[in-house]
């Protein structure tokens, strides 16, 4: 993907964030539940740059902020429980669209079981992800246990930006954004680890 199409200006001219971070809600609540509607925000910033390349200009914090606020209307955490499902999380951005945007977009997931013998292989789970970032599209990723894979946390939502997937030992490592920052985790780990469910989404 490209990586600048999820840069958003810092308060200083050259200092980057990528994806935004949840912290940046002005509320408790917000901060602690809002990572939904920031990963949604950084799905709709990277397509609608994408989309005008032409007249391209990156966000700044307060613009990204606005954004994130806007989406917590449609992408809206539940008390106890946040955004813990993949068609939650599908049905507000959905709406988002076809509300601010007056557009229709097909979705496309891939639910993970919390019954270890109903989960895909590496291998399943590296095509569908690579066919998202091969057209263009940001993934929103859904992980409710992080198992022992202790860069991610738990019940969170964060972006997927790319993929590398060694077949011959079958190790499957993702790019995320999430807090402002790029970070690189064995997603292969979380699926063999986990003890809930999750999942994965686009947009095209």
């Amino acid at each position: 993907m490209n990586l600048e199409y999820m840069k958003i200006e810092g308060n200083f001219t050259d200092f980057v964030y990528y994806g935004g971070d949840q912290e940046w809600f002005k509320t408790r609540w917000r901060k602690i539940s809002g990572c939904g509607p920031t990963t949604a925000s950084a799905i709709v910033m990277y397509e609608n740059i994408k989309n005008n390349k032409d007249n391209y200009c990156r966000y700044t914090k307060s613009q990204f902020l606005d954004l994130m606020n806007n989406m917590w209307d449609f992408i809206t955490p539940r008390i106890g429980r946040g955004v813990d499902s993949i068609d939650l999380f599908s049905e507000g951005f959905n709406k988002y669209r076809k509300e601010r945007e007056n557009s229709d977009i097909d979705t496309i997931f891939m639910k993970i079981s919390k019954e270890f013998e109903k989960r895909p292989s590496n291998k399943d789970v590296f095509e569908f992800l690579f066919n998202a970032l091969k057209n263009d599209h940001p993934i929103a990723f859904l992980n409710l246990d992080n198992g022992k894979e202790n860069k991610l946390h738990r019940w969170h939502w964060v972006t997927i930006v790319g993929i590398l997937y060694d077949d011959l030992n079958d190790k499957l490592q993702v790019v995320i954004a999430d807090e402002g920052m790029l970070k690189k985790i064995d997603l292969g780990l979380w699926l063999k680890t986990t003890k809930n469910e999750g999942g994965f989404i686009y947009f095209e």
